[in-house]
């Protein structure tokens, strides 16, 4: 979908972005399905600290469908923004103005409808201050029809999306990775996602056993692609595994920090996201995707899977 430029009849979901890159796009597919259902268009500002993205380097990697892209909106042009303080949309990172504060901390468990209902649930607020700055992104529901520009800032949705509808990678980011590295398999028989330094994972062994059980259930099981932002667990997989699979990897820095902490340029970071996003789509690519359910990172994997495609959460396994 082409960009539309937002004019006086537009209504405008800006979407801040925090956080790693699996819970911005699970918070980004959410974001999407708000405004296709209240007939918003959609501005994408990913200029914080972590990414340094603005719309037009978002959508040379990705591309959105079924909702309109709004290029270049001024949040002063609209009647009734939400929240009323503009810095919220001009700021490129407001981390430093409003944080995530529970709206009732200990609200007795007898009242654990409210709870669900998001009435209490967590909000942002200016930092220093009681003032609410505005909602969690997905508890906007009831301000659609009363504010033609609405800020939707989500660190994870509750209820996660368990298929992307709106969201894709565009197909040349990968095409131009395989051609730069021609030993890489777009498809693979399994693929394993292990995520080990600012997610704590079971012991590696039992990812190991994971595979295992696969080959014995699965002989025609031969090659993967291994996902993995530590390089102690890339040894140990490829040390136990490497003679009975076909282990392929991306060429990436690997070590004791989140990658998307370790850099801090905007050429770096559009770098490291182009891989990260060429690693979530090799992993979804598999027969089967071994993922590991505390990484929003590999629940991103999953939701970008093909319906022939099975999935098992190896941090379970019991074998």
């Amino acid at each position: 979908m082409g960009i539309m430029r937002s004019g006086l009849n537009s209504k405008c979901l800006w979407v801040k972005g925090t956080d790693g890159m699996g819970n911005r796009l699970l918070s980004l597919e959410y974001a999407c399905r708000y405004a296709a259902e209240h007939q918003y268009g959609i501005h994408v500002d990913w200029r914080d600290e972590i990414a340094m993205m603005d719309q037009e380097a978002f959508l040379e990697i990705f591309s959105i469908h079924g909702v309109p892209i709004l290029g270049s909106p001024d949040p002063a042009g609209f009647v009734s923004p939400y929240p009323s303080d503009l810095r919220i949309f001009t700021e490129p990172d407001i981390g430093h103005l409003v944080t995530p504060t529970p709206l009732v901390r200990r609200f007795p468990q007898r009242y654990a409808f409210w709870r669900k209902s998001g009435k209490y649930h967590e909000a942002y607020r200016y930092r220093g201050s009681m003032k609410t700055a505005m909602r969690n992104g997905q508890y906007l529901s009831g301000l659609a029809g009363k504010h033609d520009l609405l800020c939707f800032r989500c660190s994870l949705p509750w209820r996660e999306p368990e298929h992307f509808r709106h969201v894709s990678l565009k197909t040349g980011v990968v095409d131009g990775v395989l051609r730069d590295h021609p030993s890489l398999r777009e498809a693979n028989d399994v693929s394993l996602h292990i995520r080990n330094t600012d997610k704590s994972s079971p012991e590696i062994r039992r990812a190991i056993r994971a595979v295992r059980h696969l080959l014995q259930d699965d002989p025609s099981v031969r090659t993967m692609h291994l996902a993995t932002d530590n390089l102690m667990a890339a040894d140990e997989v490829v040390n136990s595994l490497g003679d009975s699979l076909e282990i392929q990897m991306l060429e990436i820095t690997r070590d004791s920090d989140p990658i998307h902490l370790r850099v801090q340029t905007a050429a770096d970071k559009a770098r490291m996201l182009r891989m990260a996003m060429v690693d979530i789509h090799l992993l979804s690519s598999a027969r089967y995707l071994l993922f590991q359910s505390n990484s929003s990172f590999s629940r991103v994997a999953v939701a970008l899977q093909s319906p022939q495609a099975k999935c098992s959460d190896w941090t379970s396994f019991a074998g």
